[in-house]
């Protein structure tokens, strides 16, 4: 499964960035491809985190209950 990861992220890599500018050199390319990756890696929604961007999913917890949520649920004892 790890192959379609990788060929999705490739596939959006190439769309966003390899086929959307002409580049004047390398340094162009290396800024742009920063930047891109800074987006992908912490805003760019991801079917895999639920739709959730990554900054968004680190928030819940591991059980899926959002951080806040969870600490008002254990002080009314409802959380299992």
């Amino acid at each position: 499964m790890q192959n379609g990861f990788i060929e999705r992220f490739n596939r959006f890599f190439r769309e966003d960035v390899l086929d959307a500018y002409w580049f004047e050199g390398l340094e162009q390319l290396r800024v742009l491809a920063e930047k891109w990756q800074h987006d992908y890696n912490y805003n760019h929604p991801h079917k895999s985190l639920s739709g959730l961007a990554p900054c968004q999913f680190k928030k819940r917890s591991p059980q899926g209950v959002p951080l806040g949520e969870k600490q008002q649920l254990l002080k009314k004892n409802l959380f299992i």
